[in-house]
């Protein structure tokens, strides 16, 4: 495409068959039997094959943005060479001092096509960013001290994390499943909220593990100076607020390569929120329903349901104040994850293991008490 041997039509069904290819491996490979890909594994294969997706539509874009705006400025000067002529003057203006000194800076610059290579992609590939760019922000060294605190938190949060999910999760997930799947409403409101306090603590070591801890180590090791991964989405006024302040690569991706096209081809505010709302909740349920071997809609729903979340904490900020709107926040994610492991869990056991599991469950239940 760079060299015009392709044409961009030809080019972009190949990207598109990249594109899918790449997100459909790991859901053949887990699936295959003899492979017998765990649990864990198969998480992390999901997150870094739907990174990688990410990243590759970024480049995709940005290449494609250069090389149109390169044949756009070619263009130009070949018009001002034709209606040019003999009327250009010698002096020097103002305007083209200016010029003289923009040139030298761009000359440090990596310009389009030499950004090219493999090393370049493969930068891109490993720095903690969804957003290509030509030349990335960069810092003069490594900090050892800063590095070697990070990398402790992983190891620390890691350790954490799995203590937290094998000591607490694991018996309060299980205590859930009989009256869940016998839809004793009472005792399932009780195993939410005693589920709802773990859970969030959970969600919240993995945030500071992997947004502060491990992609600031990712950064640090890369010398990646854009450390802007997460803003205080605690402090949100309302659910959008939320959305825009806790994840910012995705946002900035988000925003960058689906609203803003968008809006230029001519859709609507909310046509554009909508089928970004739809792309994350796919992918959502792409990175659980994957992992586990199922294909439920849960994950997806939930995603699609943060959009009448998003008016109805408006709606609560504007009458009541941003502290109800904050509220909403807050509530959403402390009653949202238990009821999607409790969700997950029963589908999962029912899944693999029949009824039969639940009713020993419920037999043992009632031998204790």
């Amino acid at each position: 495409l760079a060299w015009g041997h392709l044409e961009w039509r030809t080019g972009c069904f190949l990207h598109i068959v990249n594109l899918v290819t790449h997100l459909s491996m790991p859901i053949v490979l887990i699936n295959t039997p003899s492979l017998d890909i765990g649990l864990i594994s198969s998480v992390l294969a999901c997150g870094l094959y739907t990174t990688n997706f990410l990243k590759l539509i970024s480049y995709i874009q940005v290449n494609k943005w250069c090389r149109d705006t390169l044949g756009r400025t070619i263009l130009r000067e070949r018009k001002k060479t034709f209606h040019g002529g003999m009327g250009e003057y010698n002096h020097k203006t103002e305007k083209d001092e200016k010029n003289e000194e923009i040139e030298i800076i761009n000359k440090n610059l990596v310009h389009w096509p030499d950004n090219l290579t493999v090393k370049d992609m493969y930068y891109f590939i490993c720095v903690p960013t969804l957003c290509y760019e030509l030349n990335f922000p960069r810092t003069d060294r490594i900090r050892k001290l800063f590095l070697l605190r990070r990398v402790l938190e992983v190891t620390l949060g890691t350790n954490l994390i799995l203590a937290l999910i094998q000591q607490w999760i694991v018996p309060a997930v299980v205590n859930t499943l009989v009256p869940f799947s016998s839809l004793e409403w009472p005792s399932t409101l009780e195993r939410l909220l005693k589920l709802s306090l773990p859970s969030h603590l959970l969600w919240l070591a993995m945030f500071y593990l992997y947004f502060h801890s491990f992609l600031n180590t990712v950064g640090e090791l890369f010398q990646f100076a854009d450390r802007d991964f997460y803003h205080d989405w605690w402090n949100s006024r309302n659910v959008e607020k939320f959305w825009k302040n806790w994840n910012l690569p995705v946002h900035k991706f988000c925003v960058r390569h689906m609203y803003k096209p968008m809006r230029q081809a001519g859709f609507s505010k909310t046509v554009a929120f909508l089928i970004i709302f739809f792309f994350s909740a796919f992918f959502h349920e792409y990175l659980v329903s994957v992992p586990l071997k199922m294909f439920k809609p849960w994950a997806f729903l939930g995603m699609m349901g943060q959009i009448p979340l998003i008016f109805i904490s408006k709606k609560l900020e504007a009458r009541f104040g941003y502290q109800l709107g904050n509220l909403t926040v807050w509530a959403s994610l402390m009653i949202g994850h238990p009821l999607a492991i409790m969700i997950y869990y029963h589908d999962f056991v029912i899944e693999n293991h029949g009824h039969s599991l639940i009713e020993f469950y419920g037999q043992i239940n009632s031998a204790i008490l």
